[in-house]
């Protein structure tokens, strides 16, 4: 099934649009309210991280923003659309074709490329170094991620991230704090490049002259 007409992935308005987004658990004398009044607007093809620490309510929001939760009051737009006026079908469109979620719990190696995680069982299958990055890319290039820039290409990314490291790649650091935004900090334009982007070719090419 295609997704809802009114569900694009062009134009101007932001891609993404929290409305004083408060989010209560458990209603009544053992409520936690864990998001409260939220807002803030999401360009398309920006890169934002957002921080915070535990229980600051990031995952909560993540959740929302990827329409696995929906808020207890405010608004979510996607691309102009109150998330609130879709069926369940066109949410499911939705998560399966306009949104995409890499989560951490995927035992990854951390700080090491996409590449070199894929090759890593390769490796230990004995597969020779020039087989095992010729399939490593096949696979990669399979699901789009073959050259890591995806940012770069045009995608907006959403990543919720306690490290520093991590953030230090966004366009925009937004930081939680007890359900409300402390601080939304741009580091660079919308339209610019990643600050720290890695050309990953560079590097393989001089892996390649080192070996």
């Amino acid at each position: 099934m295609p997704l809802p007409t009114h569900v694009t992935a062009e134009g101007d308005r932001p891609v993404l649009v929290l409305d004083d987004i408060h989010k209560i658990y458990n209603p009544g004398p053992l409520q936690v309210h864990v998001l409260k009044g939220i807002s803030l607007a999401v360009e398309r093809g920006d890169y934002v991280a957002i921080m915070g620490h535990s229980g600051s309510g990031k995952s909560t929001m993540l959740n929302i923003l990827g329409c696995l939760d929906v808020p207890s009051s405010g608004k979510y737009l996607i691309d102009g659309v109150d998330v609130a006026q879709l069926t369940e079908a066109e949410l499911a469109d939705v998560r399966n074709q306009f949104l995409g979620f890499v989560f951490q719990s995927f035992n990854l190696v951390r700080r090491t490329s996409a590449l070199a995680n894929v090759e890593l069982p390769l490796v230990y299958a004995g597969v020779a170094k020039s087989e095992r990055r010729r399939r490593a890319i096949t696979a990669l290039g399979l699901v789009g991620l073959e050259d890591g820039r995806l940012n770069a290409a045009g995608r907006t990314i959403v990543i919720i991230t306690h490290e520093d490291d991590v953030a230090a790649h966004a366009k925009r650091v937004i930081t939680l704090a007890d359900g409300r935004v402390a601080s939304d900090h741009r580091k660079a334009p919308v339209a610019g490049e990643p600050p720290r982007l890695i050309d990953l070719t560079a590097l393989e090419d001089d892996e390649v002259a080192a070996s």
